[in-house]
């Protein structure tokens, strides 16, 4: 599945955004690449890429790609997501805890087991 289907899939489960993050086997698939540090926000219409300085950005253009900083995950926060989807089995609990706080009113709905 590349990543026009995985919207679709996302439109389908009234998913508003899935949130992955390095070194979730996804990103890998999605991008080609492997990033030592990065996550990947994928919504229905659109993909940005939140990249470590030190990996080198992919060429593929499917998704947008921003530098990863300190609070770069914030701007996120600034969409409206109701149902935030996370592969369950890959994402710490630190991580799940972050979200959280980005998205404080979102359900988290588990999408590595579909």
């Amino acid at each position: 599945m590349k990543l026009p289907s995985f919207q679709r899939f996302l439109s389908q489960q009234d998913i508003d955004m899935a949130f992955l993050t390095a070194p979730e086997p996804s990103i890998t698939y999605f991008t080609q690449h492997q990033f030592s540090v990065a996550h990947l926000a994928i919504s229905p219409g659109s993909a940005t890429l939140f990249l470590s300085a030190l990996d080198k950005k992919p060429e593929e253009r499917a998704f947008s790609i921003k530098p990863l900083k300190k609070d770069s995950l914030k701007e996120l926060g600034k969409e409206k997501v109701k149902t935030l989807g996370v592969n369950k089995e890959q994402l710490s609990l630190a991580s799940l805890e972050r979200l959280k706080k980005i998205f404080p009113k979102a359900k988290v709905r588990g999408i590595g087991e579909e």
